[in-house]
C-alpha cells in the first residue's frame, strides 16, 4: 500500500498529531502575546509601571533567555538556567549551541535557523535541547527578535515553557500506538474495523492483500472500501444492524459466509472506548474454503476407513475361528476366503502354514517311532553293561543324534573294557609289587639289626681310642716335668729323653690303630650310604606306599654323609698327631746327642710338648664328635628297623586291598580269561626290572644287602 493508503488506516495516529498541534498552538500564541505586549511596554513611556509588572510575571513563570544575532548568550534567567543544568555566569559569553546536538549544529536547518532570526523573522514550537548531563529537554518557546528604534534586530529573547514530561509521555504514547498499529498492520488475520454507522474505517494489510485477490467478484474495489458501508456486502442489511442495535446482548458473533465463491468464518466483536461507550465493530475472518473442502474429503476416507474396517473385521474373525480350530489340533480345514488385498495375503500364508504344519506333524509322527525303537535297543544294552556285559553291541548307527549317541554308547562300552582289562593287569602288577616291598622290608630290617650290632663294637673301640688320647695328655704332662727336672741335672736328662722316646713311639703306635678304626668308620659309612640309596630306589618304584620308607632313607643317607666327613675329619687330626710325634722323636735324639745344650734343648721340648698337648685335646674333641655320631646312626638304625616292620605290614594290607579289588573288577566281562592271562604275563615279563628284596645272610657284606642294577644306580 502507498502512503496516501496507509495514512487512512493510521487514524489514531492523526488523533494524537491534531491535539498536539492545538497545544503548541496555544502555547506559543501566549508566549508570543506576552513578547509582543513586552515591546509594546517599552515603547510606551506612559505605561512604563505595568510593562516593568508584565516582565516581572515573565521573569517569574518562564524560562527567559537573551542572545546577539549571532547565538552569543547575554543573559538567562534563573528558571532558564535550572531547566538546562547551568549558571549564568557558566554560559553568557558561550553560544547557543552547547544547547543541541553537536550534529545537528553542524547542519544547514541550525545556520538559517539563526540567519532568519537575525533578519528579524520570529521562530516558535517544540523544541529539544541538551541539559548540562546530555539529557533531552523539550521546550515549546519563542524566539523573538527585538528591534531598536529604526526597526533593525538588535538581539533575541526566547521565552520558553519545559514541556519534557509531556512530551515524554506523548511520545511513548505516540511508540505505543506505533507498535500497535504496526501489529495490527502484520497480523496474519483479517482485521477489519467500522464505526456505529457500519463505514469501515480501517483494515490491516492481510485483508486488503486477501480482498485484492477476491476484489473481482466484490461490490466495490479495495482501494474504495474505506469509507464505504458494510451494507453493500449483504442482501438484507437489516440483520446486521439488529446485531449492531445491540452490541452487548448479540456481540461477540461468529457465523460463516460465503464471499465472492470462498467460505468466509467471520467473528464481529465490539469495540468501545474509555467510558465503556460503544464507537464501532472489529470483524475478524479467515477465508477456510480449503479446509471445508479437507474436512468433506476426510468425512469420505473415514467413511470408507469404516467399511473397510468392518469387511477386515469380519475376515479376521474368519482367520481366527480356523486358527482355534488348528490350535484344538485339527489341521484338516482351509482357509474360508481369498483376495488379493493384505488381509487376504495373511489368509494364503495361513494356509501354507496349515499345510505345512500336516506334513510335519505326519514327518514328526514317523519319525518319533524310530526314535522310540532306538532309545529301546540303546536302554537293552546300557542295560546288559549296567549288568556287566561289556562285550554287548549297539545294533544301529547314523549321523543322526541318536546314531552318535549309539556310536558315543559302544565308544564307552569299548573304552570301559579297555580300561578294565588295564585295570586287572595293573591289579597283578601291584599285588607282585607289594610282594617285593614286603620282601625288601624284610631284608632291611635284618639288615638293621646287624648293623646295629657293628655299631656298638664301635662304639667299644672309640672308648678305647679316648682312654688311649687321654693317656697321651698325661704323658705330655710327664715329658714337661721331665724336661724341666733337666735343668737341675743333665745326667738325668739323658735318662728322661730315653722315657719320652719311648712315649713318642707308644703315641705313633697309637697313631696308626686309631687311623685303622677311622677307616673302619669311612667304609661303615659307605656301606650306610649305600642301603640308603638302595632303600630310595625300592621306594620310588613302590610309588604312594614307599613315600615314608623314603624320607628315612634319605634321612640316613644324611646321617652317614656326616659320620663319613667327621671320621675324614679325625683322619686328617691322627695324621698331623703322627707328623708332630715323630717330630718329637727326632728332637729327643737331638737332645741326647747334643746334651752340652741342654737349657736351649729343653726349651724347644717344651714348646713341642704343648703342640703335643694341644693336639691331644683336639683328638679327645674329634672322638668326642665321633661317639656322638655312632650314637645318632645306632638310633637311625633303629628307626629303619622299625620303620621296615611298619612296610613289611603295609605291603600285606595292599595285598588283601588288592586282592578285595581284583574280586569287583571280576564281575565285569571283558573277554575270554586265556587272552586276560595272556596279557598279564606280558605285563609280569615286562615289570622284570624290578628286583625282588632278599634278606642277607651273616657273611654277606653290607653292599649286598639289597641287590640292584649297577646302571640305573649310576643314573640315580
Amino acid at each position: 500500500m502507498d502512503n496516501k493508503e496507509q495514512h487512512k488506516y493510521d487514524g489514531t495516529n492523526c488523533l494524537i498529531n491534531n491535539h498536539m498541534a492545538t497545544m503548541k498552538g496555544h502555547i506559543v500564541t501566549e508566549m508570543i502575546s506576552n513578547t509582543s505586549s513586552v515591546n509594546q511596554s517599552k515603547n510606551d513611556s506612559t505605561d512604563l509601571n505595568e510593562s516593568v509588572r508584565l516582565m516581572s510575571s515573565i521573569e517569574r513563570t518562564q524560562a527567559v533567555i537573551e542572545f546577539d544575532l549571532s547565538g552569543t548568550i547575554l543573559r538567562a534567567n534563573e528558571a532558564f538556567c535550572n531547566a538546562v543544568g547551568y549558571t549564568e555566569n557558566e554560559i553568557v559569553g558561550q553560544h547557543h549551541r552547547i544547547f543541541v546536538d553537536s550534529e545537528y549544529a553542524k547542519t544547514d536547518d541550525y545556520r538559517r535557523f539563526w540567519e532568519d532570526l537575525g533578519r528579524g523573522a520570529p521562530q516558535s514550537g517544540e523544541f529539544e535541547r541538551k541539559r548540562r548531563d546530555g539529557s533531552s529537554l523539550w521546550l515549546m518557546a519563542a524566539y523573538s527578535p527585538v528591534m531598536d528604534d529604526s526597526g533593525k534586530p538588535y538581539k533575541v529573547v526566547k521565552v520558553g515553557m519545559d514541556i519534557t514530561e509531556a512530551k515524554t509521555g506523548l511520545l511513548a504514547a505516540m511508540a505505543e500506538s506505533d507498535k500497535v498499529n504496526n501489529m495490527m498492520r502484520q497480523m496474519p488475520i483479517n482485521v477489519m474495523l467500522c464505526d456505529k454507522d457500519l463505514v469501515l474505517t480501517y483494515m490491516n494489510e492481510t485483508c486488503y492483500n486477501t480482498l485484492s485477490k477476491l476484489e473481482g467478484q466484490l461490490p466495490v474495489k479495495t482501494d474504495d472500501l474505506i469509507g464505504t458501508c458494510i451494507d453493500v456486502f449483504h442482501k438484507d442489511p437489516s440483520h446486521q444492524r439488529k446485531l449492531l442495535a445491540d452490541p452487548k446482548k448479540y456481540l461477540p458473533y461468529l457465523s460463516e459466509i460465503v464471499i465472492g465463491g470462498e467460505d468466509v468464518r467471520l467473528q464481529a466483536d465490539g469495540v468501545y472506548d474509555a467510558d465503556g461507550e460503544f464507537i464501532g465493530c472489529m470483524a475478524t475472518w479467515t477465508v477456510i474454503t480449503d479446509q471445508k473442502k479437507l474436512e468433506r474429503e476426510n468425512e469420505e476416507a473415514q467413511q470408507r476407513e469404516r467399511e473397510s474396517a468392518e469387511d477386515l473385521e469380519k475376515k479376521v474373525n474368519m482367520l481366527l475361528e480356523t486358527a482355534e480350530t488348528v490350535g484344538s489340533g485339527n489341521l484338516d480345514v482351509a482357509v474360508p476366503f481369498e483376495s488379493e488385498d493384505a488381509i487376504g495375503n495373511l489368509a494364503k500364508g495361513i494356509g501354507k502354514m496349515i499345510t505345512s504344519m500336516r506334513e510335519s506333524k505326519e514327518a514328526e509322527d514317523a519319525q518319533r517311532k524310530d526314535i522310540e525303537n532306538k532309545v529301546d535297543m540303546l536302554l537293552k544294552c546300557t542295560v546288559a553293561a549296567g549288568e556287566g556285559d561289556l562285550t554287548v553291541k549297539v545294533p544301529f548307527s547314523g549321523d543322526d543324534p541318536l546314531g552318535l549317541l549309539a556310536q558315543g554308547t559302544e565308544d564307552m562300552l569299548g573304552n570301559m573294557m579297555e580300561a578294565m582289562s588295564s585295570i586287572m593287569t595293573g591289579v597283578d602288577e601291584i599285588d607282585q609289587g607289594a610282594q617285593q616291598i614286603s620282601s625288601a622290608s624284610q631284608s632291611l630290617s635284618g639288615a638293621a639289626s646287624e648293623q646295629a650290632a657293628n655299631l656298638e663294637e664301635i662304639s667299644a673301640s672309640i672308648e678305647e681310642m679316648s682312654s688311649m688320647t687321654q693317656q697321651n695328655a698325661d704323658n705330655c704332662t710327664q715329658a714337661a716335668s721331665l724336661s724341666a727336672q733337666s735343668l737341675e741335672a743333665a745326667s738325668r736328662g739323658e735318662t728322661e729323653m730315653g722315657a719320652m722316646n719311648t712315649a713318642v713311639d707308644d703315641i705313633m703306635q697309637s697313631s696308626n690303630e686309631i687311623s685303622k678304626i677311622i677307616k673302619v668308620i669311612d667304609e661303615i659309612a659307605f656301606q650306610t650310604n649305600l642301603l640308603a640309596l638302595n632303600a630310595a630306589v625300592e621306594a620310588a618304584r613302590a610309588g604312594e606306599a614307599g613315600k615314608g620308607f623314603a624320607v628315612v632313607a634319605e634321612e640316613v643317607r644324611n646321617l652317614a654323609r656326616r659320620s663319613a666327613e667327621a671320621a675324614k675329619n679325625t683322619s686328617s687330626m691322627i695324621e698331623e698327631s703322627t707328623k708332630r710325634a715323630e717330630n718329637g722323636a727326632a728332637i729327643a735324639k737331638r737332645v741326647g746327642e747334643v746334651l752340652g745344650e741342654i737349657v736351649d734343648g729343653t726349651k724347644q721340648v717344651n714348646s713341642l710338648l704343648d703342640d703335643i698337648a694341644n693336639a691331644s685335646k683336639e683328638q679327645t674333641d674329634g672322638v668326642t664328635q665321633i661317639n656322638r655320631g655312632v650314637s645318632e646312626l645306632d638310633t637311625v638304625t633303629q628307626q629303619n628297623a622299625g620303620n621296615s616292620e611298619e612296610l613289611a605290614a603295609t605291603a600285606e594290607e595292599t595285598a588283601a586291598q588288592v586282592a578285595t579289588f581284583r574280586d569287583i573288577v571280576n564281575k565285569f566281562t571283558i573277554e575270554d580269561s586265556s587272552s586276560s592271562q595272556q596279557k598279564s604275563q606280558g605285563t609280569q615279563s615286562s615289570k622284570n626290572g624290578i628286583r625282588s628284596a632278599q634278606k642277607p645272610s651273616n657273611d654277606q657284606n653290607a653292599e649286598n644287602v639289597i641287590p640292584f642294577q649297577q646302571d640305573a644306580f649310576a643314573n640315580f
